[in-house]
């Protein structure tokens, strides 16, 4: 099962054990937290996230790097063929969820070598989601 920690985080179960996993390739919004207000969308890319892997099945595909500074799993995350997306309507193929985040808009590709497999991948999400003014690139 997946649980949604924010836009760019999610916990996922690996043999009864859970694992706090970061997406690779992307930064979304902040959400409001302790004394942080949090940044704008920040609770828009959250539900987002949420509503295409909240309580699924995912993939996770590693890159260069296995965990981060603060021992979160960097991993790509992929919904297979039929996973519902992004609620009831099956999806038809492999659907690479931080490039669906980005295309809609709710994070910015970012790259942190050496972690960079899928980077020309995420760019061109963000180049799309810019040119269409959505999300994080709409006027504020």
């Amino acid at each position: 099962m997946t649980y949604i920690v924010d836009g760019d985080t999610i916990h996922v179960e690996i043999g009864g054990e859970e694992f706090r996993v970061r997406y690779i390739g992307i930064d979304a919004p902040e959400i409001a937290h302790d004394n942080n207000p949090g940044e704008r969308l920040g609770q828009e890319a959250t539900q987002a996230n949420e509503r295409m892997v909240g309580g699924k099945r995912v993939i996770l595909e590693t890159d260069t790097s296995d965990t981060d500074q603060f021992g979160r799993l960097l991993r790509y995350v992929w919904l297979a063929p039929g996973t519902d997306y992004p609620a009831g309507s099956p999806s038809t193929g492999w659907v690479l969820v931080n490039e669906e985040l980005v295309c809609l808009g709710y994070a910015d590709a970012t790259t942190y070598p050496p972690d960079t497999r899928h980077q020309a991948v995420l760019n061109a999400a963000e180049q799309t989601a810019r040119a269409a003014g959505v999300g994080i690139w709409s006027a504020p």
